[in-house]
C-alpha cells in the first residue's frame, strides 16, 4: 500500500501539470512523492535489516529503527 501512495501521486501530478503547468500545487506534489519514496526505501532497508542473519551496519550492531531511517 505504501509503495502505492508515490504511483497514485505521481498519476495526479501528471494530470495537474498537463491542466495548470506548474503551480505550487505541483510542486509540493513532488515534495511528497520525493519524502514518500525516501521513505519506502528507509522501510526497505528496515527490513532487509531485521530479516538478514548478518550485521547491517559496519559497526557490528543491527542498529534502532532511528538509526536505519
Amino acid at each position: 500500500m505504501t509503495a502505492a501512495v508515490p504511483v497514485t501521486l505521481v498519476g495526479g501530478l501528471l494530470r495537474l501539470l498537463r491542466e495548470r503547468g506548474v503551480t505550487l500545487q505541483a510542486v509540493a506534489g513532488a515534495l511528497a512523492i520525493y519524502l514518500s519514496v525516501g521513505l519506502v526505501f528507509a522501510w526497505i532497508i528496515g527490513f532487509i535489516a531485521q530479516v538478514d542473519s548478518t550485521t547491517y551496519f559496519s559497526q557490528h550492531t543491527s542498529g534502532t529503527e532511528g538509526d536505519r531511517v
